[in-house]
């Protein structure tokens, strides 16, 4: 039986190929059967209903919320991978272990919320960013001046904990950022990303990050089959921002048929089945 991938229309919309299909129809085009979805966290509900996910090789992708409402509306006793998310393994601390070399924010500290807001303003400017990779807030600069400011907003906006662990450093300039997927070892997809107005994706990476994301792939360790790493470009060298959950990731411009077939050759691995049967 065909891997069955449960996709989140939202999520869908963050894959934007510069040519060819859809994610969705490079899926379909891989060999794999679709269901697609729109979810409404709050409510928990999903539009349309699933299809049987009993003795198929089934695979998540969309938002934190809807990947885990799939997965506790899947059958536990029926073995398959389910989801490209190892949460642990993605929070900064755990991935900061291995790849410290390789940080762009490798002069950082992790403390409770609690305690940063106690401490006195630091003295030059500074990246805060959650360690769970499901995060509370995004990570952002904070300009020495405003520092009591920010984390009051992030504590009555964002809700942030007293006992949230927090990441800190030093501000980076950035020049361009990059996400790769990786998929068994290798990079397999890349896509430049950013949020200004008017920015366009693209595969035009630079070569300086495609080397940190290679040596990511190749290091002994991995913190999941397939998931993304994101470079930037900061003073003339590339360097890792982030590890992230290949299911709840956007795609931007990376080659949608590349990733589909990749991926869902790690599906069927993990199920003992071929991607055509």
């Amino acid at each position: 039986m065909k891997p069955l991938w449960v996709l989140d229309n939202y999520l869908l919309e963050r894959s934007t190929p510069q040519s060819g299909p859809t994610f969705a129809e490079a899926l379909t085009q891989a060999g794999c059967d679709v269901s697609r979805h729109s979810f409404e966290p709050r409510g928990r509900k999903l539009s349309g209903e699933l299809p049987s996910l009993a003795e198929r090789a089934v695979m998540a992708y969309g938002s934190y919320a809807f990947v885990r409402h799939v997965l506790s509306s899947a059958n536990p006793t029926v073995p398959r991978p389910g989801s490209y998310m190892q949460i642990e393994n993605l929070s900064f601390h755990r991935f900061a272990a291995h790849l410290g070399d390789l940080l762009l924010n490798d002069d950082f500290h992790i403390l409770p919320f609690g305690e940063l807001k106690r401490r006195r303003s630091p003295p030059g400017d500074v990246f805060v960013r959650p360690d769970r990779v499901t995060k509370s807030f995004t990570g952002f600069p904070v300009k020495a001046g405003s520092f009591e400011y920010e984390m009051s907003c992030l504590e009555r906006l964002s809700g942030v904990g007293l006992e949230e662990l927090i990441v800190v450093a030093s501000a980076k300039p950035i020049d361009l950022e990059c996400r790769y997927v990786i998929a068994d070892g290798k990079v397999v997809a890349k896509s430049t990303y950013g949020w200004a107005e008017g920015f366009t994706p693209s595969t035009a990476t630079d070569i300086r990050c495609d080397e940190i994301a290679r040596e990511v792939a190749g290091r002994d360790w991995q913190p999941d089959t397939v998931y993304t790493c994101d470079v930037a470009l900061s003073e003339d060298r590339g360097r890792v921002v982030e590890l992230n959950s290949f299911s709840c990731s956007g795609l931007y411009a990376c080659d949608t048929i590349a990733v589909a077939e990749a991926v869902s050759a790690c599906v069927a691995d993990e199920y003992g089945m071929s991607v055509k049967e």
